[in-house]
């Protein structure tokens, strides 16, 4: 479920609707109806995200990911703690000013992305070791999200190959999404990593980025 028609929310729900069960909440109805047009698989609802019943309504303890993408930040993390409350098994939200971190730590949202640090991630991918081609710093700089990339090699530690139910990442680490041949695939604990896979991953510590690494050596 997504919060949020904007230029987020909409791309977000190109990206997931052919793989994925999308509902997007956009409370302007002229705005509704425009991205409507663009997304023929996303259920459009015209409504308020911080509204508790239609949350209920909308069956919220059976959402796997809410994410809460309006262009305001209060909105964002209301409607993301109230849908952790509800049931959602994993809200992330969007916050673009620093002050409303401080927010975060009373609340049981499991991530907040601040777009602010997309250059910072930029640059730290270029330092990391293993074969990283994203890096996006979240929740204030003190986690991150990766994407990285699954090669067959020496490394004993390789994902390829193996089940995600075989693959023992950190506590703290939360696998996100698997894209193969540009493919949003969907992960389960039988889905088995093949080379080249791009894997998406949430450190909620990034003390915990070195054993990451591990898993995605380039090879050689």
């Amino acid at each position: 479920m997504l919060a949020g028609g904007g230029h987020v929310g909409k791309r977000l729900a190109i990206a997931l609707e052919r793989e994925h069960q999308v509902k997007l909440i956009e409370q302007n109805l002229n705005r509704a109806k425009d991205i409507a047009n663009d997304l023929r698989h996303t259920l459009i609802l015209n409504g308020d995200c911080t509204d508790e019943s239609l949350l209920q309504e909308e069956m919220i303890e059976n959402i796997d990911l809410f994410c809460a993408v309006t262009n305001n930040d209060g909105i964002n993390l209301i409607s993301a703690a109230l849908a952790k409350k509800l049931g959602a098994k994993k809200t992330i939200c969007l916050v673009n000013n620093n002050s409303y971190l401080k927010l975060f730590d009373s609340t049981e949202i499991d991530l907040a992305i601040q777009p602010k640090l997309e250059t910072l991630g930029s640059i730290l991918k270029h330092v990391r070791k293993g074969d990283v081609v994203g890096v996006s710093s979240v929740c204030g700089g003190s986690a991150e999200a990766i994407e990285a990339i699954a090669h067959r090699g020496k490394n004993s530690q390789t994902v390829v190959g193996l089940r995600v139910d075989q693959v023992t990442l950190p506590d703290g680490v939360i696998l996100g999404a698997l894209i193969r041949d540009g493919e949003v695939i969907p992960v389960h604990h039988d889905t088995v990593f093949a080379e080249g896979d791009h894997v998406v991953m949430f450190a909620l510590d990034k003390k915990l980025i070195k054993d990451i690494e591990n898993y995605f050596q380039p090879i050689g």
